[in-house]
């Protein structure tokens, strides 16, 4: 099999424009999953699936013990030329025994690797007025950010919220809960401010729901208003909405009120079962749910 990892022409890019899609796919990709296609060749893959071929491309690679000694040197050629591709390893092999903070001064990129991978938990923890203490003593003269951590957060994230700042930028997170400057920043992103004040539901979306559809169940409110309710779900407020009690929702909602024999004797009275059956379906089967059907003549008197 080819070297999967060269880079092949892509189908849209081939010279012969006559060539059957499965003969290129065995030339250039044999081997590889329907997923590995995908990723590498989507128009080729479009091309299999649309004329039902895509059953030449295996869906999982065959296990370990059953895989050619080919795919097996492949790989582990492909382990040696990656020598640091998991960060984990990288930080065992630079920095044994480093706390993560003593990591992003001397390398941020792998720092923000290890935490994007969740590898953090496996760091040895710093004591916080360890940490503390470093920072005062090294007078912050060796970090990235400067002597005016504001100054760069004015610079280079403005308007990030805290949240944003902690998890793309966790080392002047750091600098500016040290210096008593975290309250000087947003706790929402200037995004979602904007979002917040282009909202027809405003800051305040629980006094919007009250205001508006008091009493719904979050199903009824999630079909009526979807855009309320994954408003209500993003601030954790669904707790605030009931679950409960939906036959009575149901019947405010109805045009038939929430008693549909009255209902009746105001609009329909005198119709037959089969009239109303033929002429109002939806109230016909309102009063077959409520069990009132019997109180409706068959037959006109």
């Amino acid at each position: 099999m080819n070297d999967l990892e060269e880079k092949v022409v892509q189908w849209t890019d081939r010279e012969d424009k006559t060539v059957d899609p499965r003969e290129y796919y065995k030339d250039h990709y044999e081997g590889i999953t329907q997923t590995e296609l995908y990723h590498r060749d989507r128009i080729l893959y479009q091309v299999l699936g649309m004329r039902r071929w895509l059953d030449i491309v295996p869906k999982n690679k065959p296990k370990k013990s059953h895989q050619p000694k080919e795919l097996e040197v492949e790989r582990k050629n492909k382990q040696k030329t990656s020598r640091f591709s998991d960060p984990l390893k990288e930080y065992n092999a630079r920095f044994p025994g480093k706390t993560s903070w003593e990591v992003e001064q001397v390398d941020p990129a792998l720092a923000r690797r290890l935490q994007r991978h969740k590898l953090t938990q496996y760091l040895p923890k710093a004591n916080r007025d360890t940490l503390n203490k470093k920072l005062s003593e090294a007078g912050f003269e060796n970090s990235p950010y400067g002597r005016d951590t504001w100054q760069y957060y004015q610079q280079h994230c403005a308007g990030y919220s805290r949240s944003r700042v902690a998890r793309e930028h966790p080392g002047l997170y750091e600098r500016l809960r040290v210096k008593g400057l975290l309250d000087q920043i947003p706790k929402k992103d200037h995004r979602e401010v904007l979002l917040e004040s282009r909202s027809p539901y405003g800051k305040d979306p629980l006094g919007y729901y009250h205001q508006n559809y008091s009493g719904i169940t979050r199903k009824v409110l999630a079909t009526s208003c979807p855009g309320l309710y994954e408003r209500l779900r993003k601030e954790g407020l669904l707790n605030e909405v009931p679950l409960t009690d939906q036959k009575k929702v149901h019947q405010k909602l109805s045009p038939y009120g929430e008693d549909a024999l009255a209902y009746y004797r105001t609009h329909h009275a005198g119709e037959t079962r089969g009239e109303i059956a033929l002429n109002k379906r939806g109230f016909y089967e309102r009063l077959r749910k409520d069990k009132l059907l019997h109180k409706i003549p068959l037959t006109t008197e």
